[in-house]
Parts: C-alpha cells; sequence; structure tokens
C-alpha cells in the first residue's frame, strides 16, 4: 500500500466522519429547539391555569 492509498484512505474516512457529524449536529438542533418550544408552551400553560383560578 502507498502513501497516496493510504492518504485517500483517510480523506474519505474523514469525509464521512464530518458527514456524520454535521447529521448529529442537525438532530440535536431540532431536539434542543423542540426542547425549548415544549417548555416554553409549559410554562405558558401553567401561568395562564394560574392566573385563571386565582
Amino acid at each position: 500500500m502507498t502513501s497516496f492509498t493510504r492518504i485517500d484512505r483517510l480523506k474519505r474516512r474523514a469525509e464521512k466522519l464530518n458527514k456524520l457529524h454535521d447529521k448529529i449536529s442537525v438532530l440535536l438542533s431540532r431536539l434542543s429547539l423542540f426542547r425549548l418550544i415544549f417548555f416554553r408552551l409549559f410554562t405558558l400553560d401553567f401561568y395562564f391555569l394560574l392566573f385563571t383560578f386565582f
């Protein structure tokens, strides 16, 4: 195996890892956005119920 073949294999592996990293980053950002929206809705609903009955 020549050094060029090894370098090409490492480059392809790095590209695959970068794609995987991008997918994971997108999933984590969507999850954090969902958690933020859910928390906002929960707190707004809680305050609405609190001030409606008291």
